[in-house]
């Protein structure tokens, strides 16, 4: 289907190889977003549907892994036997 779609609207290139449109205040929150990943801080992203999230994550993410400095995980599940919580009225679950 992809590559109908591609024909039909006249695309080159696959999508996932098309690269980002960037604004210089795109440029400017994805320098930020890197500078907190590298100081360690947590990092949130918010926003309505279609505003840009996952392309922000994937233009970031392929920064990171390009740059060698950061690990990158391809995935989003936890190690749950290995989640704990500092605070002290809770325990870790076994």
């Amino acid at each position: 289907m992809l590559t109908e779609v591609m024909e039909h609207f006249k695309l080159e290139r696959d999508m996932l190889m098309a690269g980002y449109y960037e604004t210089d205040h795109h440029r400017q929150l994805i320098k930020d977003v890197k500078a907190s990943i590298l100081a360690g801080r947590l990092v949130a992203v918010a926003g309505v549907v279609g505003s840009g999230k996952t392309v922000l994550l994937r233009r970031i993410q392929d920064e990171l892994t390009r740059d060698g400095r950061v690990t990158v995980s391809k995935s989003l599940s936890v190690d749950k036997d290995r989640t704990h919580h500092p605070h002290p009225h809770h325990r870790a679950v076994p």
